[in-house]
C-alpha cells in the first residue's frame, strides 16, 4: 500500500541528510607519496562514495532497484509488475510517467484499489486535487474502509481549501 508523507516530513529528512553531508571533511589526494595508480584508485573510491551518498540523500535505493527488477514482467503485462513500476517512478518523482503505468493496470483491472490510490497520489503531487479526489472516491466505492484513500482524500480536500 502507499503511504503518503507530509511534504514537511520529507523536507526535514532531506535537510537532516544535507547537514550530515555538510559536516563531512574531504582530504585532498596526496601526490608524490604513491604511484599514479594509487592516486587513480583513491579518486575512483572517492567518486563511488560520493555517488552512494547522492543515492542515499535523494532516497533512490528502492526505486532504482524496483525499476530494474520488474522490467521483464512488464513486457508480459503482469499487473503487479506494472503497479510496482508505477510506484517506483512515483517515488523517483516522475509522476506523469507513473500515471501511464497506473492507466495500464486500470485498463486490465479497473477495480484495483491499490492502483486507484496510487494514481490519486500521483495526481495529488501534480496539483490536480480534484482528479485525485475522484480516484480516491472510486477506491472508497470499492472498499469504504481503505485507510490510504480516506487519508489522502482528506489531504487533497485540505489542499483545495488552502488554494481557495
Amino acid at each position: 500500500m502507499i503511504k503518503r508523507l507530509c511534504e514537511c516530513e520529507i523536507r526535514d529528512t532531506r535537510i537532516k541528510r544535507l547537514h550530515v553531508l555538510r559536516d563531512i571533511k574531504y582530504q585532498p589526494v596526496q601526490t608524490g607519496h604513491g604511484s599514479f595508480g594509487e592516486d587513480v584508485v583513491m579518486l575512483l573510491c572517492l567518486s563511488l562514495i560520493l555517488c552512494l551518498i547522492a543515492i542515499i540523500v535523494l532516497d533512490l535505493r528502492p526505486s532504482v532497484y524496483a525499476l530494474v527488477k520488474v522490467q521483464k514482467d512488464i513486457a508480459a503485462g503482469n499487473v503487479t509488475s506494472l503497479l510496482k513500476k508505477g510506484l517506483a517512478l512515483d517515488k523517483s518523482g516522475n509522476h506523469t510517467e507513473a500515471i501511464e503505468y497506473y492507466n495500464k493496470v486500470l485498463a486490465i483491472d479497473p477495480n484495483d484499489v491499490a492502483t486507484l490510490d496510487a494514481k490519486g497520489v500521483s495526481l495529488d503531487y501534480l496539483g490536480n486535487y480534484t482528479g485525485a479526489i475522484e480516484y480516491y472516491d472510486r477506491a472508497l466505492a470499492i472498499d469504504p474502509n481503505d485507510v490510504y484513500a480516506l487519508t489522502n482524500k482528506g489531504i487533497a480536500l485540505d489542499a483545495l481549501r488552502n488554494l481557495v
